[in-house]
């Protein structure tokens, strides 16, 4: 049986990370046990290292697209001047 992709909404997969830190915090602070100390440590530091993680994928797309933009400059390909033929596409 084939697996299915599973997406969780945007607004919720964006908040994750925060709601990692802001629950191991909670958890460290107000739970007394060694467990609770522990789980707490570990969950700040998964919602720290998402939030690096897609931090880090963000500035390298970023970059990826300054160095697009210079390259081929900044039109969209749909955007270029159009020769004779109106249903001609291509660079001019």
């Amino acid at each position: 049986m084939p697996r299915r992709a599973y997406y969780l909404p945007e607004p919720l997969y964006r908040v994750l990370p925060i709601l990692y830190i802001v629950a191991g915090v909670l958890a460290f602070i107000y739970l007394e046990s060694v467990a609770a100390s522990v789980s707490g440590m570990l969950l700040v530091t998964a919602g720290l290292l998402v939030l690096g993680w897609r931090f880090s994928a963000r500035g390298r797309r970023r970059e990826q697209a300054r160095r697009h933009r210079g390259r081929y400059g900044s039109r969209a390909k749909g955007d270029s001047q159009r020769g004779n033929n109106a249903g001609d596409m291509r660079w001019q």
